[in-house]
């Protein structure tokens, strides 16, 4: 029963830091904000844990890029993905951060050197709760989801794939009103 119990307690703990989650950035307004000073703030914060580890980081960014975003949303959210890719790579390994626009759309990859995923991991890879089975790495299984949802808010697309430089996160974001055609 104790077994069972603790079991419980740890999904209503999660269940409430989800929700926590969504919540917080509720009433935040979207404001236009430089993109690329917002991506590199976000990222700064990593890069003791990536020098620890002897992991090689490749940033390229526009000098400045404006854009309109739930900006406290997206720094969290920029920063999370970071810490997922920070605590996946294995020591000596590489992550890199690359953005680029075209005329309707706000690209950003993200990339560690992470083993390849399975197609099910791939699939789920964004559920609330879901984890690396295989990885003993701390985490709740929330960061993707989460990622997602605020993605999602702001009107674009978040993917997983392998690529030749390792694990890939993908977002595109539209830069207009207009929505253009979107595949991550």
């Amino acid at each position: 029963i104790r077994d069972e119990i603790d079991v419980l307690d740890d999904l209503i703990g999660r269940l409430l830091e989800l929700t926590k989650a969504e919540t917080l950035y509720q009433h935040e307004r979207p404001l236009e904000v430089d993109f690329s000073s917002l991506v590199r703030e976000a990222t700064k914060r990593h890069l003791p844990q990536l020098q620890e580890k002897g992991v090689s980081f490749e940033q390229d960014l526009p000098s400045t890029l404006p854009y309109s975003c739930r900006p406290l949303e997206m720094r969290d959210t920029i920063s999370g993905l970071m810490d997922n890719a920070v605590k996946y790579v294995e020591p000596g390994g590489r992550v890199a951060l690359a953005m680029r626009t075209t005329d309707t759309v706000l690209e950003l990859d993200l990339v560690n050197s992470f083993r390849t995923l399975t197609d099910k991991e791939l699939k789920d890879i964004f559920d609330p709760f879901k984890r690396l089975a295989s990885e003993d790495i701390p985490g709740n299984g929330l960061g993707l989801a989460l990622a997602r949802n605020a993605i999602l808010r702001h009107r674009g697309v978040i993917s997983a794939r392998n690529s030749d430089q390792g694990f890939m996160i993908r977002i595109l974001l539209p830069l207009s009103d207009e929505l253009p055609q979107m595949d991550a």
